[in-house]
C-alpha cells in the first residue's frame, strides 16, 4: 500500500504548430494497493506473484495550458513469476553461485523487467482554447494497455521502452492510438566521483513517437540528456 505524488513535464520550446516534440504537463497522485498471492510456498510458486491496483487523480495539460484535462486513472499490474529481477536480486544470486575461479564481480545481465498492464481513464476537459484544434474528443473515456520493458547490462548500460495503446471510446475517427518511448541510458557513475548519499549520474538517449495525450498530437522526437538519480 502506498500513496505517490506525480509530476511530469515533457515539453519543447518550439511552436506546437511546427514541432513534433512532446507537449505534456502532468501532475496528480496515485494510491497503490497490492496483494501477494504466490509468495507463501517457495516450492509451489504461483505464476502470478502479485496483483497490484493503482487508482489516482490526474491532471494533464499542454505546455501553454490551452487544453487542460482532469480524469480518474485506474490501472492493474499483474506481476508474473521471474518477469522482473532487481540489481540486488541478481547480484545476490550471482554471489551464491559457484564461479570456478572467475574474476567477474557481477552478472552480465544485472537487472531486467517485463511489466504489462491494462487500465481505464475517465474524465473531461477543464479548460479549452477557443481556437480550432485536433483534440479527438470532448470527454475522456479511454482504455489503455501498456508494455514496460527494460534490460540492464553490467550496471552500466540500460535499454528500455514503454509502449502505450489507447482506445478512445468517444472519438469519431481513429479510435486506436499508440505512443512509444524508448531509452538508452549510460551510467556514468557517482556524481563528482563521490557518493553523495547514493546519487549517481547518467547520459540518456530518448526516442518518442506516436500520439501523446492529452492533445494526441503527433510526436516524433530524438533527444539526449543528463540525469541524476539514486
Amino acid at each position: 500500500m502506498a500513496l505517490r505524488p506525480l509530476l511530469e513535464i515533457d515539453v519543447d520550446t518550439q511552436s506546437p504548430k511546427v514541432s513534433k516534440s512532446p507537449n505534456r504537463v502532468q501532475f496528480g497522485a496515485d494510491f497503490e494497493l497490492g496483494r501477494d498471492v504466490g509468495l507463501e510456498d517457495p516450492k509451489n510458486r504461483s505464476f502470478i506473484q502479485q496483483h497490484v491496483l493503482i487508482n489516482g487523480f490526474r491532471y494533464d495539460s499542454d505546455r501553454d495550458f490551452k487544453l487542460q484535462t482532469a480524469y480518474w486513472h485506474t490501472e492493474y499490474f499483474p506481476r508474473f513469476l521471474n518477469w522482473e529481477q532487481t540489481v540486488e536480486a541478481r547480484q545476490y544470486a550471482f554471489d551464491r553461485a559457484p564461479h570456478d575461479g572467475s574474476l567477474e564481480k557481477g552478472p552480465f545481465v544485472s537487472a531486467y523487467r517485463i511489466q504489462p498492464s491494462i487500465g481505464y481513464e475517465l474524465g473531461g476537459i477543464v479548460k479549452r482554447d477557443s481556437r480550432p484544434s485536433g483534440i479527438p474528443t470532448d470527454a475522456i473515456s479511454r482504455f489503455l494497455a501498456v508494455l514496460d520493458f527494460s534490460l540492464e547490462f553490467r550496471r552500466l548500460l540500460k535499454l528500455s521502452f514503454t509502449d502505450t495503446y489507447y482506445f478512445l471510446e468517444n472519438a469519431t475517427r481513429r479510435r486506436n492510438r499508440d505512443y512509444f518511448e524508448g531509452r538508452i541510458e549510460l551510467n556514468t557513475g557517482y556524481l563528482f566521483n563521490r557518493n553523495f548519499n547514493g546519487l549517481q549520474s547518467g547520459i540518456v538517449l530518448k526516442f518518442q513517437r506516436g500520439d501523446q495525450a492529452p492533445t494526441f498530437g503527433s510526436v516524433n522526437a530524438l533527444s539526449i540528456g543528463f540525469k541524476i538519480y539514486r
